[in-house]
């Protein structure tokens, strides 16, 4: 598995779990959802509150901390492809900054190939049903590479949310995002524009078949520059930012 990033899961991920959770609400059963990358347990527990009638169980490569606690809503277990396919399968999986490298200066690719990206992920979609959610946040590489990228739709929410922060890669080696931080915020500048599109940067919710979950409200339009700045959400710098960020805090 990837090398995980330093992360405590904090309000980062709230756009991503209540699209998540909006998304399943209308199904007629309660439910079982895998943490991948589960590491202490924290986003156990954090989807326990989005999902609180869901089985939920975990998997880790060090799995010291989460087995010795008591608090955790489900059994964790040490994650490899044999044990979340024994373990499953799964209605919601969610893989949140584990399926990346960082620090931004790492050669992503001569360290965590995107055959070992598609590895991990190809394990997940095995071992998810139909009509499945997969929830990503923090990816190296692009979803869209993907070869079972065809197979899922994306969930959209009313506001435009943003999918993390490390640099992105293509499938053959290229770096096409470049990391740059203004404290608050976390800006990103797309380095190849003619290799990526602003939602490359923003879905982060697939839904497994095309016909499972009708869209959700809209996302905000983007304008295709040939520049972009990430700020929770990809837009021009110039014109959208302002109302973006209104829309990203409200409520």
């Amino acid at each position: 598995m990837a090398q995980q990033v330093t992360s405590t899961k904090t309000n980062r991920y709230a756009g991503l779990m209540t699209l998540a959770s909006n998304a399943w609400v209308t199904k007629p059963r309660p439910a079982r959802i895998l943490s991948f990358g589960c590491s202490r347990g924290d986003e156990m527990t954090t989807i326990a509150t989005y999902f609180p009638d869901a089985e939920i169980v975990g998997c880790d490569i060090d799995l010291d901390i989460a087995q010795a606690r008591t608090d955790l809503p489900g059994a964790v277990f040490f994650s490899t492809p044999e044990a979340i396919a024994e373990n499953g399968p799964y209605d919601i999986i969610f893989g949140l900054s584990v399926l990346c490298l960082h620090p931004s200066d790492i050669a992503v690719p001569d360290v965590f190939s995107f055959g070992d990206f598609e590895k991990l992920v190809q394990s997940l979609h095995d071992n998810l049903n139909d009509q499945g959610l997969l929830c990503l946040y923090n990816l190296s590489y692009l979803f869209r590479d993907l070869p079972f990228a065809d197979e899922y739709k994306v969930v959209q929410g009313e506001r435009v949310t943003e999918n993390g922060f490390v640099p992105k890669w293509t499938a053959d080696g290229r770096k096409i995002s470049e990391e740059y931080k203004i404290w608050p915020f976390r800006w990103q500048y797309a380095l190849q524009p003619d290799l990526i599109s602003p939602t490359d940067f923003t879905d982060s919710v697939y839904c497994k078949t095309d016909s499972a979950v009708a869209q959700i409200d809209v996302k905000l339009p983007l304008n295709n520059s040939s520049r972009w700045v990430e700020c929770g959400m990809i837009t021009s710098k110039a014109a959208v930012i302002p109302t973006a960020m209104r829309r990203m805090f409200k409520g």
